[in-house]
């Protein structure tokens, strides 16, 4: 497995997704402390440094809710370029934790409700996580597979940050596929 900096070099961020050539993951690539989800064809398995890495089967998984993903506001959305900007200024005197977001994955017997942390560097769009839970809804219901996602990332250029337009038309493509 490729190493926690390669993951995060590699991924291209779309909607609540860090996606790489190889992993779709759900919020931030784990990293050398912090656990993740990974979305593959077979399922939603946990991932990280020691985690139990509990693999939960599309075909035995009822839903998959995010909740409490960092939104913009519409003022937020306004305030957007200033708020980049003063998150760079910020982040030289001070590295902060991404703000975390409880994944709940639902199956016939249970919910298992598990802590990740946002890729977002300040805030997903309200769009971006209204399409990105329309996604997971797919993947639960079997009806699409994140395999489409690397598909995608194995045909694109080298990592580069996408617009929200941008974001939100690859989702949008996806969900009505």
């Amino acid at each position: 497995m490729a190493g926690p900096t390669d993951l995060t070099k590699n991924a291209l961020l779309v909607g609540l997704f860090s996606i790489t050539p190889a992993q779709v993951y759900l919020g931030a690539p784990p990293g050398e402390t912090a656990t993740g989800l990974e979305l593959t064809p077979a399922g939603v398995q946990r991932v990280g440094s020691d985690v139990d890495t509990s693999l939960w089967s599309w075909r035995d998984v009822s839903a998959v809710r995010v909740v409490g993903a960092p939104v913009k506001s519409g003022f937020g959305r306004g305030l957007a370029a200033v708020g980049v900007a003063a998150s760079i200024v910020l982040t030289w005197w001070s590295v902060s934790a991404p703000d975390p977001m409880t994944v709940a994955v639902e199956t016939a017997d249970s919910c298992g409700e598990l802590p990740v942390d946002s890729a977002a560097a300040i805030a997903y769009t309200p769009r971006e996580a209204e399409l990105s839970q329309l996604l997971l809804n797919r993947f639960a219901d079997g009806s699409l597979s994140p395999s489409l996602m690397t598909e995608w990332r194995r045909n694109e250029p080298e990592p580069r940050r996408l617009s929200a337009r941008a974001r939100e038309g690859l989702l949008l493509r996806w969900v009505q596929s």
